[in-house]
C-alpha cells in the first residue's frame, strides 16, 4: 500500500535524479527507480498512485511516465539499455544489494602491499587486486558462500580462481605488453550462482598507457579520401526543397529517401505538450517562453536527410552563444530537444529519420531490422564497408557535417530566429558512446572542408565513453575482443575513430573511460586518446562498464591531462 509521504519522496528524488548529467547518474539511483517501476507492475494500487500525483501546487503529474522516460532517454544517450544490467531486489537479507570495491597494488621487497594506481602499471610489473564485497545496508564488508573471479590481459594471459567462504579475493597478474587488464569479479551462492542483488565487479588495470597505440596503419590517402567525400557533401545544399532518388547500397525503411529535403517546423506548447505524453520529451511547454524550438530537416547526400532539434535562447544576445552539437549512443530512437541557457544546441539524429515517433511505432521495427547491426561490419544489414564511398557510416558522418555546416552559414540557416546574430563563431561538439565516437570524428572532419566555404571553428569535443576506436585491435593485435560484436575489415581503417583523432585540433576530453568497459575497450579508448594532439584530459573509472558507474562515495577515479598520469 502506497500513502502520499512515500510518493512525495519518490517525487523529490526524481527531480533530482532528472536535474542529474546522464553522465554523472550512479547505478544505486537507477536500480531505486528500476525497483520502483518493477514494483508498479506488481502493485496496482502504487501504480495507479504514481500515475495520479498531485504536486503542491495541485498540478497533476504521471511520476510513472516520467520515470520511463528518463530511462528511455538515458538508454538513447547511452546507446544501452541499461535496465538489462539492473537488479530488482527480492531478498530482505540482501538490504538494498551488495557491490564490491576494489583496488590495485604493488609489491614491496618485504611483502608489503602499497597502493598503485590503475593506469600506472609497468610491463611485466606485478599488479596485485585487492577486492572486497560490501553491503549497501550497512556498508560493511560481508562474506559469501563462493567468490569467482576471472581475469585476463591484452597479452593473451588468462587466470581464473574461486575463493570460499570470504568477504575479499586477492588477484594477482602482469602483462608483457603495453595494453589493458580485465577482472570479472561475482559473488555466488553454494551453487556458484550469482547472488541476486549482488552487482558485478568489472574493472582492471592499464600497462604502459603511453605506448598503447592504434593496430591498423592510417591509411595513406585518409584526408585525401574524406576531402572528396565531403566535396561530394557540399554540392548538396541542406536548404535545397528537391527529393533526389538514392540508388546505392545503403538499406532504409519507411519511405525516408521522399522526406530527404529542406524543411523545419517551429514548435509550439502544443506540440511539446504531444511530445511529452508521448515519453519521448522530459521538457515542458514552458521552454518555449524562453526558446526558439525548432524541429529540422536538411537535405543531404545519400538516402536520409538530416534530422534533429535546433533550440535558442529568446533572449538576444548579439554574438555571445556557442553552438553545441550532439550526438547519441548506439541504436536508433527519437530524440528530445535539448534547451540550454546561453547556448545554441542542435540535438542531432546519427539516423536521420522521422522526428517526434516512439519505439513502439516507429524505433523498434528499426532496431530489430535493418539498423541492429549498422557500421559493425558482422555480416548484418548496413554494416559492411565492402564500398566505402557508400556505406551506411559514411552517410553517418557526411549528415553530422552537413547539420554543423548548416549552423556555421548565415546564407542557409536564415529561417532560424536570431541563430547567426546570437552565434558567437565557435562549435563545441559532444556525445557519449556512438556519440562520443561521432563528435571525434565531426572534430576531425571540420578541419577538412572546401577551401571558400565558412569556417568552422570547433573548440572543443567532449567524447564520453567513445566507441569503435582502434577496430583493428581484437585481430592484429589479439587484443581483449569487445562484446559489441564488432568485426574487422580493411575499410574500416577510413572510419576508425582511432584514425580520426589523428585530425583533431581543438580540445577533447573524455570524461569517462570505464576500466571494465568492453562494449567500448579501454585499450582502445587510449589509443584514441594518445592519437590526439592537441589539449586532452581523460578520465578512468575503476569497476565501470558502459552502462555501470560506481555510487559516488566509491569511486576510483584516475585522471591525465595532456601527457601527464595523476
Amino acid at each position: 500500500m502506497a500513502n502520499k509521504t512515500e510518493i512525495n519522496k519518490i517525487y523529490e528524488k526524481f527531480r533530482e535524479l532528472s536535474q542529474t548529467s546522464f553522465n554523472k547518474v550512479t547505478t544505486s539511483q537507477l536500480n531505486m527507480f528500476y525497483n520502483i517501476m518493477c514494483r508498479a507492475k506488481r502493485d496496482e494500487e502504487f501504480c495507479r498512485a504514481l500515475r495520479d500525483y498531485t504536486d503542491n501546487n495541485g498540478i497533476k503529474i504521471d511520476i510513472l511516465k516520467q520515470i520511463e522516460s528518463f530511462f528511455f532517454n538515458y538508454n538513447n544517450f547511452h546507446g544501452v539499455d541499461i535496465t538489462k544490467s539492473l537488479i530488482e531486489y527480492e531478498d530482505a537479507n540482501i538490504g538494498g544489494g551488495l557491490y564490491f570495491i576494489g583496488k590495485t597494488y604493488i609489491e614491496d621487497e618485504n611483502g608489503n602491499y602499497i597502493e598503485k594506481s590503475a593506469i600506472g602499471f609497468k610491463q611485466n610489473e606485478k599488479i596485485i587486486f585487492i577486492i572486497s564485497l560490501y553491503s549497501y545496508r550497512t556498508g560493511e564488508k560481508i562474506k559469501c558462500p563462493k567468490m569467482m573471479w576471472r581475469c585476463e590481459c591484452d597479452d593473451g594471459t588468462v587466470n581464473e580462481g574461486c575463493e570460499e567462504n570470504t568477504d575479499t579475493v586477492i588477484i594477482k597478474t602482469s602483462s608483457s605488453r603495453p595494453g589493458a587488464v580485465r577482472v570479472i569479479v561475482n559473488a555466488c551462492d553454494e551453487n556458484g550462482k550469482i547472488i541476486l542483488g549482488a552487482e558485478s565487479f568489472n574493472g582492471g588495470a592499464i600497462v604502459d598507457i603511453k605506448n598503447i597505440r592504434q593496430a591498423a596503419k592510417i591509411p595513406e590517402d585518409f584526408v585525401e579520401f574524406w576531402k572528396k567525400q565531403i566535396a561530394r557533401l557540399y554540392k548538396v545544399k541542406p536548404t535545397d526543397t528537391k527529393v533526389d532518388k538514392y540508388a546505392g547500397n545503403v538499406v532504409y525503411e519507411f519511405n525516408i529517401t521522399d522526406k530527404n529535403y529542406y524543411h523545419i517546423k517551429k514548435l509550439a506548447k502544443s506540440d511539446i505538450a504531444i511530445l511529452r505524453e508521448k515519453g519521448i520529451s522530459r521538457g515542458s511547454e514552458s521552454l518555449a517562453d524562453n526558446f526558439n524550438i525548432y524541429e529540422v530537416y536538411l537535405k543531404c547526400i545519400g538516402p536520409n536527410p538530416v534530422t534533429g532539434y535546433i533550440t535558442i535562447p529568446k533572449k538576444k544576445k548579439d554574438k555571445a552563444y556557442p553552438a553545441v552539437i550532439i550526438f547519441d549512443g548506439y541504436g536508433a530512437h527519437a530524440l528530445d530537444f535539448v534547451c540550454e541557457t546561453g547556448r545554441i544546441c542542435f540535438h542531432v539524429s546519427h539516423h536521420g529519420y522521422e522526428m517526434g515517433k516512439t519505439d513502439a511505432e516507429y524505433y523498434n521495427k528499426l532496431n530489430s531490422g535493418i539498423l541492429r547491426n549498422y557500421g559493425r561490419c558482422n555480416g548484418g544489414l548496413n554494416s559492411d564497408y565492402n564500398d566505402k564511398e557508400d556505406c551506411y557510416i559514411l552517410y553517418l558522418f557526411l549528415r553530422n557535417l552537413q547539420a554543423i555546416r548548416f549552423i556555421s552559414d548565415s546564407r542557409l540557416n536564415s529561417d532560424i530566429e536570431n541563430l547567426s546574430s546570437c552565434w558567437n563563431g565557435e562549435f563545441i561538439i559532444r556525445g557519449g558512446s556512438m556519440g562520443g565516437y561521432q563528435a571525434i570524428a565531426a572534430a576531425a572532419l571540420s578541419t577538412m572542408i572546401p577551401d571558400g566555404e565558412p569556417e568552422i571553428n570547433v573548440v572543443s569535443a567532449v567524447a564520453n565513453i567513445p566507441g569503435f576506436c582502434n577496430l583493428g585491435g581484437h585481430v592484429i593485435d589479439k587484443r581483449i575482443n569487445n562484446t559489441f560484436n564488432i568485426g574487422y575489415c580493411s575499410n574500416m581503417d577510413y572510419f576508425d575513430c582511432t584514425s580520426f583523432a589523428n585530425y583533431v585540433k581543438c580540445d577533447v576530453e573524455i570524461p569517462r573511460c570505464g576500466l571494465g568497459d568492453y562494449v567500448c575497450p579501454p585499450s582502445g579508448i587510449i589509443a584514441t586518446y594518445n592519437a590526439i594532439k592537441g589539449n586532452k584530459r581523460i578520465k578512468f573509472y575503476q569497476n565501470s562498464t558502459h552502462g555501470y558507474i560506481p555510487d559516488k562515495d566509491v569511486q576510483i577515479v584516475y585522471e591525465m591531462h595532456d601527457d601527464q598520469v595523476n
